[in-house]
């Protein structure tokens, strides 16, 4: 088992093919900033976090917080699909309908990709 780890690790730790090296570099200095923010590694200058040292289980933003956050916004998600759908059951709605009834007043919704154009978007002209 322990021979399995190891080897998903190296291939964390290999550079995609044709990516720019200040691309790269730009990707880990945003990262490694993110990081500093939820103080899940040190301050500038107080630990050596050069060549990924920074990179082990846990210090990623997917690490243990970051799928527990992931994981309470998907329950979030499924528990607000689920009273759209009773909603729409006892107005005798489609799930489709019941979600533009709900949300026609606002121009963006929240989707797992982030704020998006909301379809059902009406927009009252005075």
């Amino acid at each position: 088992m322990a021979g399995t780890a190891g080897s998903r690790n190296m291939a964390f730790r290999r550079l995609p093919e044709g990516l720019p090296q200040p691309v790269l570099n730009k990707l880990n200095g945003l990262n490694v900033d993110v990081l500093r923010q939820y103080e899940l590694i040190p301050p500038k200058g107080s630990a050596n976090i050069q060549g990924g040292r920074y990179l082990f289980p846990g210090r990623s933003i997917f690490g243990t917080m970051g799928r527990t956050v992931l994981y309470l916004g998907i329950v979030e998600g499924l528990l607000i699909d689920y009273g759209t759908y009773f909603r729409a059951e006892s107005c005798g709605r489609t799930f489709g309908e019941q979600f533009a009834e709900d949300n026609r007043n606002y121009r963006y919704i929240m989707t797992p990709l982030g704020l998006l154009p909301n379809p059902s978007y009406i927009e009252e002209i005075y």
